[in-house]
């Protein structure tokens, strides 16, 4: 596959480092939301410079999951059961998910060292 974007393996490797070292606590989860947050962010950048139309499925992850660290660090479960996930973990599980199939569907590769 050709790839037409590219994260910086900074922005890559902090997002792995966090997926392989989580302890599944309230505080790793939220802060692997908000690295989700910021590299959606950066693809949001490069695409609309670009003229991208796959930049709004980005922008849409990203004000979805806006408030959702602060839940996760708040212990909030009635909430995010009112959303359909048991736990937190399942919570970043589906955000990852949304994250990596949008980067493979927008030709998106995530750096890693």
């Amino acid at each position: 596959m050709n790839w037409e974007y590219n994260i910086s393996k900074d922005e890559g490797d902090s997002l792995q480092a966090m997926l392989r070292n989580s302890d599944n606590s309230a505080e790793t989860l939220a802060c692997i939301l908000e690295k989700i947050q910021s590299c959606c962010k950066k693809v949001v950048e490069l695409m609309e410079g670009a003229g991208d139309r796959h930049a709004s499925d980005f922008d849409e992850l990203n004000l979805t999951i806006d408030g959702e660290p602060e839940l996760c660090r708040a212990g909030d479960v009635a909430t995010i059961k009112g959303w359909g996930f048991d736990s937190f973990q399942e919570l970043v599980d589906s955000r990852l998910q949304d994250f990596y199939d949008y980067c493979d569907s927008s030709r998106v590769w995530v750096g890693i060292g």
